[in-house]
């Protein structure tokens, strides 16, 4: 299944309505000039409740490849949750064994300290150096960030993961998408 066709059925279920322009419609991820996996994560905070992380990936195709959510309990800032988000994901595709990837977060503060690629001290910083870290484990990834509309599906399964144990899904698209 297309991630466009995924998008466009998230859309038109309401899923984005709290986030969109009523006249604006859900855009169509554009294709990358990387031949790899591209793999778009959010993450969700909940006061009280904990974080939830979610990732939607497709191939260079745009075919779906893989959806993740997962949940924990730590008390952080929007920003270090993102982080952590990010290193989650880098750890869930080495685990399933994506190693050719563009990872597309939409918290520009995570990216802009990725770049810098220096050693930190804040929680914050710290999290990004072991994301950096985790990285010469693979063959090719980037990290490029995204704006919020093109991130629709990553922040709904962030937001689902309040209500599911951590879960992966390979090669079948989650029903409730």
């Amino acid at each position: 299944m297309e991630i466009d066709h995924i998008l466009y059925k998230e859309a038109s279920m309401g899923f984005t309505e709290d986030k969109m322009h009523p006249n604006q419609s859900c855009p169509p991820v554009s294709s990358s000039s990387s031949p790899g996996a591209k793999v778009f994560v959010d993450a969700s905070l909940k006061e009280g409740v904990g974080n939830g992380v979610g990732l939607i990936g497709v191939d260079s195709d745009d075919e779906f490849m893989v959806a993740a959510v997962h949940s924990f309990q730590e008390a952080l800032d929007a920003r270090t949750t993102e982080a952590l988000g990010v290193l989650w994901c880098i750890e869930t595709l080495m685990e399933i064994g994506i190693s050719h990837v563009t990872i597309h977060p939409d918290c520009i503060q995570v990216v802009r300290c990725w770049k810098k690629k220096r050693r930190y001290s804040t929680y914050f910083e710290e999290i990004i150096q072991d994301s950096i870290d985790k990285v010469k484990e693979f063959h090719d990834l980037k990290l490029v960030h995204v704006r919020r509309n093109s991130n629709k599906i990553a922040d709904f399964l962030a937001n689902s993961a309040f209500d599911r144990t951590s879960m992966i899904w390979l090669d079948e698209v989650p029903s409730f998408l």
